[in-house]
Formats: structure tokens, sequence, C-alpha cells
């Protein structure tokens, strides 16, 4: 579900399409340019004393891959700076509270391709609207 809302986000912000080179839980092989979202466990969702779930607190993973290092490392900063900025927002079907960077981006590794590959892990915290 977040994962999707941020996909279509970065989208919306220019960084590409969703479905061509923004993907939603998985980075294939094409193209050499590519943006992956991708959820995780995070922390546990917040409840009320009646069990019922009103805060979800995932981590989301964005990868970026590129044949170049500056141009890796420029768009996962950008993404970091974009999705850090996300507070108090309605996007999509979620009501946003924050997201925040769990630390900086870093080159996670060169593929077979020799392709640079970047990372930056976010928590995440928000109702469903």
């Amino acid at each position: 579900m977040i994962e999707k809302v941020l996909a279509d986000y970065l989208e919306s912000q220019g960084l590409g399409t969703v479905g061509t080179d923004i993907f939603i839980e998985r980075l294939p092989e094409s193209p050499d340019r590519a943006i992956a979202v991708l959820r995780y466990s995070g922390r546990a969702p917040i409840t009320v004393l009646s069990s019922r779930i009103v805060i979800e607190q995932p981590s989301v993973q964005v990868l970026v891959r590129t044949t170049s290092f500056a141009e890796s490392a420029n768009t996962i900063y950008q993404i970091r700076d974009l999705l850090t900025s996300i507070h108090n927002t309605n996007l999509e079907n979620l009501y946003i509270l924050g997201i925040l960077a769990l630390g900086s981006p870093a080159v996670l590794e060169r593929d077979t391709k020799n392709r640079v590959i970047m990372f930056c892990n976010f928590d995440t915290a928000y109702t469903i609207s």
C-alpha cells in the first residue's frame, strides 16, 4: 500500500513512470535507469485499547540504479529530500503523518552490468483515510 503511494508520488514529482522506470516491490534487470520502492516490516502498528490499528508504521527501502555514480547519488538524495518533506499530507487513501530517513543514502552494490545501485531506508507513519 505505502509502496504504491510513494511510487506514484515519485512519478508525480517527475522522477519517472510507474511500471516503466519506477517499480513497486522489485528491481527488474532493465531499464538501466530504474527506481524501486520496497516495503518491509518496520515498527509495530499503534493500536487503541480495542486492539484496532490506528497508525501503520512499515519501513520502506528505495533503490536507485543507473550507469553513473553521480546520477544515482543525485537521484537518491533527491528522493530522500522529497519523501522526508511529506508530513500531515493526504496521498491517495493514506494520511501520511511523516516519513523519516533511517540514515544517509549509500551504495548497495554495483551489479553484474557495473550499474550503481544506491539505497535509502525510511520509517513511515500513516493512517488509512
